[in-house]
């Protein structure tokens, strides 16, 4: 009979690579809309050490990012969009050629400016104004300022303008500055 012995060695080689590239990064905390006008978006988030970035917007494609730094802040614009438009993105951070985190979110562009405004009516204490809708949208709300303040004019399209409205009272006979 012949007796066979086995030796049975077992060791760990986790020292020979470091932890930290093991190790989950941690997730992109939010994306916040720093400006926006009707064709761009530009979006802020905090910047994670070693990482870069790819945008995916909601047809799929995905762009990898050439971000601007203003300390620990990562900025980048995304342009040749629509006004008035709910984009939904998702902001992925890349380590070493693979995707990590994800963070979804969704950013509105302003809409296009009211093309026309005409008074329709006028007497010594009050003005009627006449829009033409953005897009013919009800949804829209149109603000009409004077000095440091404003009227919130829901889904309007006329409005009748009083001064006593506004806290710069005017007088009958003079020139009014609105937009």
């Amino acid at each position: 009979m012949r007796i066979i012995r086995l030796l049975l060695i077992c060791w760990s080689v986790a020292p020979l690579w470091k932890l930290s590239s093991l190790a989950s990064p941690p997730n992109v905390m939010g994306v916040f809309v720093k400006a926006r006008t009707e064709t761009l978006l530009t979006l802020e988030w905090t910047k994670m050490n070693n990482f870069s970035y790819i945008l995916r917007y909601s047809n799929g494609t995905e762009t990898p990012l050439t971000v601007s730094a203003d300390g620990s802040i990562l900025r980048y614009t995304v342009s040749s969009l629509s006004p008035g438009t709910k984009y939904t993105f998702v902001l992925y951070a890349v380590f070493k050629g693979v995707k990590h985190s994800a963070f979804n979110f969704t950013a509105v562009t302003s809409p296009s400016n009211v093309a026309s405004v005409s008074v329709k009516a006028r007497s010594e204490t009050a003005l009627t104004f006449e829009w033409s809708k953005v897009k013919n949208n009800n949804a829209y709300t149109y603000i009409l300022r004077q000095s440091n303040s404003s009227v919130k004019l829901d889904g309007e399209s006329h409005f009748q303008f009083s001064p006593e409205m506004f806290e710069h009272k005017a007088r009958p006979g003079l020139s009014h500055s609105l937009s």
